[in-house]
C-alpha cells in the first residue's frame, strides 16, 4: 500500500497514558486519525512488598521471570544493587521486556517471542537435578499459563506481583470517539475487558468493533469477549501493531 494507506481511517489506540506516542506517530504519517484514550493504567501492586520479598534471597532463585516492561520499575526497586540480578538469569517474555530490562542494565539471558507464558516455559524447560527455583515478576492478576506450565516442568515457582493493571472509564465523548473508530488497537488482555466494559454501558455489541491485536494472548481474550474482527500482530511491538492495521484495513470489515 501507499504512504498514505490509512487517510481517512480513524485508529483508537488504548494503552495507558505515555505509551502510545511511537505508534500513534506510525499511524499519523500513513495518515490516520488517531484518537488516544487509555482504557487501563498501570500502577503499584497493593503488596508493593512481595517482590521484594521473593528477590531477597537471589542465590537460591534460578531464574527471574519478567512478564511485562510494566514490571522493570518494581525489580529495580527490590533490589539494592542491579547487578545483584546477576546472581540468577533472567527471562523475558518478549522483545520489549527485554529492551526495557536492558535499558535498566539488567542483563537478559532468554527472550520470548512475547506469544505468552505458555512459550517462555517452554524455553526455560526443566530444572537440574535437585531442582530450581523461578520468580515469575508479574501483574496482581496474573494470567496463570506461565507459573502452571512451569511448575507441571518441576520448577518451584513463587509469583510475586510486581504491578497492578486498573481500568480507567473514560467521559462519554472519548467513549464514543473509541467506539466509532473504524480500528481499535488493543496491547493486553486487560484493554479488552476494559473496553468490553465500555461497550456494555454504551450499549454497543462487541461484534460490531474491528480490533487490532498486539499477540495470540490479547486476541483470544477478545474473541472469547465476542469481538469477531480481530487482526493479530505478527509482532508484538509498535511496528507490528501498524502492519496489522494496514492489513485490517485493507482486508475490510470480517463477514458475519
Amino acid at each position: 500500500m501507499t504512504p498514505r494507506s490509512l487517510d481517512g481511517v480513524s485508529v483508537a489506540l488504548t494503552r495507558p497514558a505515555g505509551r502510545n506516542e511511537p505508534l500513534a506517530a506510525l499511524l499519523a504519517a500513513a495518515g490516520a486519525t488517531v484518537v488516544v484514550v487509555p482504557l487501563i493504567d498501570i500502577g503499584p501492586a497493593d503488596d508493593a512488598g512481595a517482590l521484594g520479598r521473593a528477590l531477597s534471597s537471589l542465590d537460591e532463585v534460578t531464574w527471574v521471570a519478567v512478564t511485562s516492561a510494566s514490571a522493570v520499575p518494581a525489580i529495580l526497586g527490590a533490589v539494592d544493587d542491579v547487578r545483584a540480578l546477576e546472581r540468577c538469569r533472567v527471562a523475558a517474555v518478549g522483545p520489549a521486556t527485554a529492551e526495557a530490562l536492558r535499558e535498566a542494565s539488567v542483563r537478559v539471558d532468554v527472550v520470548g517471542d512475547g506469544s505468552g507464558g505458555s512459550r517462555l516455559a517452554d524455553l526455560l524447560g526443566r530444572p537440574g537435578i535437585g531442582g530450581g527455583a523461578v520468580v515469575i515478576a508479574a501483574a496482581a492478576e496474573p494470567r496463570p499459563e506461565l507459573g502452571e506450565a512451569l511448575s507441571a516442568a518441576g520448577w518451584s515457582v513463587d509469583q510475586a506481583p510486581a504491578y497492578a493493571t486498573r481500568p480507567v472509564a473514560p467521559g462519554e465523548t472519548e467513549a464514543g470517539a473509541v467506539l466509532g473508530a473504524d480500528v481499535v488497537a488493543v496491547a493486553s488482555p486487560s484493554a479488552v475487558r476494559s473496553l468490553v466494559q465500555l461497550a456494555s454501558v454504551a450499549a454497543r455489541e462487541t461484534s460490531e468493533v474491528r480490533l487490532v491485536a498486539i499477540g495470540a494472548t490479547t486476541a483470544t481474550e477478545a474473541r472469547r469477549a465476542g469481538f469477531a474482527d480481530v487482526t493479530v500482530a505478527e509482532r508484538p511491538s509498535d511496528q507490528g501493531l501498524f502492519d496489522a492495521v494496514v492489513d485490517s484495513v485493507r482486508r475490510g470489515p470480517a463477514r458475519a
